[in-house]
């Protein structure tokens, strides 16, 4: 695939060598892949080694994470779709559902036109800050008979240049929708393709903010061992997510508290959790609730590393019985999380249950956004 962004439009905080290579990759440097190829609706690849790879009807993602160091590199493929004859219309309609609603990112510093196979190609790039993650968004538009295909490459690291230079080189799009190479093709095996309000996501059938309280209490010989957790999602409009877990145990000294922040997707039923930074925190206990519970945070006395996870999991959201009020996000995987740890709904189905409501603010920590 060929595309030619404009050289200088990396953050200052990105090393000359990410600019000179991520040039070479749009000014079409050319690399030799051994791997097999893939195949998604109009383009074919060769997936990055070692990356996970995530397919839907209308995507194909493959992610590359540093927990270690809290790098990653996001490269989302979309499915074409109806558009304009016009690629500059069709890059702007794509930034704006793709990029801009997704990330926050401003106007795009955009490169020279290019083309591939019958396709005009349209690529721009800008810095985005969202949730606290910080990186550079680049998007590529191909055009071809009013037919628009779109590739989102996300990072926070220049230590991905070389997987992201491969892996662009590798990319080949079919010959331009409409000529004798393509009309040899059955019907059946064309893609169908939508129009680009199809480029809107579906995360608004699931944001919001999710929560599962639960207190435990059990007699000892002297009192009552006492233990109250809380954990629950913010799941934001533009695709973005926020976590937390907050547990509470009598007799202990210490709360403990952890973090999540990164990217979903949703795709029918289907929700895709991709933790972008995350921590571990053991905090000091201050002051009571009333009731001479100390739940309150007060210093904050360690950090560990957290490990991410990507979990897709099955999702509905209902009422429960015995309560027809309150609206419960159900998520389904086949064996416990990280995150959701032990199953809290029905442990046969293998579900969890988070509650449409907001946390009690005894359970987030100073300084802590959720």
């Amino acid at each position: 695939m060929t595309a030619y962004p404009h050289r200088n439009i990396l953050p200052k905080k990105f090393s000359l060598k990410m600019k000179i290579l991520l040039f070479l990759i749009f000014a079409g440097i050319t690399f030799t892949a051994f791997a097999q190829k893939e195949n998604f609706d109009v383009m074919s690849f060769t997936p990055v080694r070692d990356w996970k790879m995530e397919r839907s009807d209308n995507t194909v993602s493959l992610t590359g994470v540093n927990e270690a160091k809290g790098t990653f590199c996001i490269i989302t493929l979309y499915k074409s779709l109806n558009g304009s004859t016009n690629s500059k219309t069709n890059f702007g309609t794509a930034w704006q559902k793709l990029v801009q609603q997704n990330f926050g990112a401003g106007k795009p510093k955009m490169g020279a036109p290019g083309k591939e196979n019958g396709w005009e190609l349209q690529s721009g790039s800008a810095k985005f800050e969202k949730s606290g993650t910080t990186g550079f968004v680049t998007l590529i538009t191909a055009t071809a008979n009013s037919k628009m295909a779109n590739m989102v490459i996300l990072t926070n690291s220049d230590a991905y240049t070389s997987q992201i230079n491969s892996f662009v080189a590798s990319i080949e799009l079919q010959k331009k929708p409409g000529t004798a190479a393509n009309t040899a093709t059955s019907p059946t095996e064309q893609p169908q393709n939508g129009s680009v309000d199809d480029l809107q996501s579906n995360n608004h059938s699931i944001s919001g903010v999710y929560i599962f309280n639960e207190t435990m209490s059990s007699p000892t010989f002297y009192a009552y061992t006492r233990m109250a957790l809380c954990r629950g999602y913010r799941f934001n409009a533009d695709g973005t997510y926020n976590y937390f877990n907050n547990m509470y145990l009598r007799g202990n000294p210490k709360l403990t508290f952890s973090w999540e922040t990164g990217t979903y997707t949703v795709n029918g039923n289907q929700l895709t959790i991709k933790p972008l930074k995350g921590q571990n925190e053991e905090w000091s206990k201050k002051g009571e609730d009333g009731s001479g519970e100390e739940k309150f945070f007060g210093k904050r006395l360690s950090i560990t590393t957290r490990k991410l996870e990507t979990v897709t999991y099955t999702f509905e959201k209902k009422t429960l019985p015995g309560d027809n009020k309150t609206i419960h996000l159900l998520l389904k995987y086949d064996k416990e999380t990280i995150r959701d740890a032990g199953y809290t709904y029905d442990k046969n189905a293998k579900l969890w249950r988070y509650g449409a409501y907001e946390p009690d603010a005894y359970h987030i920590p100073p300084g802590f956004k959720f």
